[in-house]
């Protein structure tokens, strides 16, 4: 069932003629009790994912103000992959050296992103 400008036309008629006030009969028609029950359901599961992130946000800052040596060692949820290639990256985006792709470590992590990477010491 469509709402807002989309939404059908009630049938006032029809709801006049069950002999209960309209109010009632609208919202029995339309389930809108339910309706606004799964809604508050909604916005309750949202309240409850959102505290549950900042709780682990705030134990994640807690944990890191008590062991700053820890910093570049916890994971966020929007780390993906290897960490250590990830550290990499970041340290070859700020290193002059490091952005030749072509050469020493960043010619090694392409070729292993890429599957080509031969470790000769083996």
């Amino acid at each position: 069932m469509a709402f807002g400008a989309d939404a059908e036309m009630p049938d006032w008629i029809a709801l006049v003629e069950q002999g209960k006030p309209l109010k009632a009969a609208w919202e029995e028609k339309y389930k809108v009790p339910e309706r606004r029950a799964a809604i508050a359901k909604d916005i309750h599961d949202k309240e409850i994912a959102e505290a549950e992130k900042r709780g682990a946000e705030s134990a994640r800052s807690k944990f890191l103000a008590e062991n700053p040596t820890n910093g570049g060692v916890v994971r966020r949820d929007s780390d993906t992959g290897s960490p250590v290639l990830a550290t990499i990256k970041r340290q070859s985006e700020t290193r002059e050296g490091f952005k030749d792709e072509g050469r020493g470590v960043a010619a090694a992590i392409a070729a292993f992103q890429n599957g080509t990477y031969r470790d000769k010491t083996a």
